[in-house]
């Protein structure tokens, strides 16, 4: 991961101009989050004498290049720009020490989608070194304009894996997590055969699992999953549904 600072300069820092300037600005920021190419957390502006810094978070140091920008944020960063004094900077100031590493893998053999993860990171991870792989390389799974449905169900997940862990609601959280049969599943299963048919790629849907060990055959087709691969970094996978698990007790 790596920090980098925006530099905006707007044409004046008195009102009603600047609060303009300033949605405009925050504006771009976020179709960057959605974009995949910074992460949610961890942003931080400030107001200077002669321009705004924005500290933002990348997956990796080529993320923020003008070539990877959708034209939404082209837009937007057009915009700015009418109300700027001088063109956007964008400084890379270094490699972040407090946020797990991206996939820097040429290719992945497989991927898997597992909202258990550091909620900052992309639940996409790569098979091949277990790293979560940035959004922006993906297709767009949400009307081929973003990754609003990924970023749903990660935030679902987030929020049914604190209520399990809290104990209040915890059958129900559980459920969320380990059925098959429920929404949550169902849409993350839906993610990943989408993602499959437009990267090529085998897309696996992480089911967890908690209170005992999985059974020895899989929950959807009832073939054995126990894997006996080292291709694959998970204690239980079926090819066919697309399924991986792992033993927590």
């Amino acid at each position: 991961m790596y920090t980098f600072e925006f530099r905006f300069y707007p044409l004046t820092f008195q009102e009603p101009q600047l609060g303009e300037f300033v949605e405009v600005m925050h504006s771009f920021i976020l179709t960057l989050v959605k974009d995949g190419q910074i992460l949610e957390m961890y942003q931080n502006s400030v107001k200077l004498s002669t321009h705004i810094a924005y500290r933002v978070i990348a997956p990796k140091s080529e993320a923020l290049i003008e070539e990877l920008y959708s034209n939404r944020a082209l837009e937007y960063k057009n915009e700015i720009i009418k109300l700027s004094k001088s063109d956007i900077e964008c400084v890379l100031i270094g490699e972040n020490c407090d946020v797990a590493d991206s996939c820097e893998c040429e290719s992945s053999p497989y991927y898997v989608l597992s909202g258990d993860r550091n909620e900052v990171t992309s639940p996409v991870m790569c098979g091949k070194c277990q790293k979560s792989v940035p959004l922006y390389e993906m297709p767009k799974t949400y009307q081929d304009d973003d990754y609003y449905d990924i970023f749903c169900w990660q935030g679902l997940y987030e929020a049914f894996d604190r209520q399990f862990m809290n104990g209040k609601g915890e059958r129900h959280a559980y459920r969320m997590l380990n059925s098959l049969q429920s929404p949550h599943t169902i849409e993350g299963r839906r993610i990943c055969k989408f993602l499959e048919d437009k990267t090529g790629k085998p897309f696996f849907y992480f089911l967890f699992k908690y209170y005992r060990k999985n059974k020895s055959t899989c929950p959807s087709c009832g073939a054995d999953w126990v894997n006996k691969s080292e291709d694959f970094a998970y204690g239980y996978v079926c090819h066919k549904c697309r399924l991986v698990s792992e033993d927590i007790v």
